[in-house]
């Protein structure tokens, strides 16, 4: 569960990134 909510932490944090 814990590696779940890391893995979509990165992706917002990519996401921000492309912003």
């Amino acid at each position: 569960m814990a590696l779940k909510s890391g893995e979509e932490r990165l992706k917002e944090m990519e996401a921000e990134m492309a912003l």
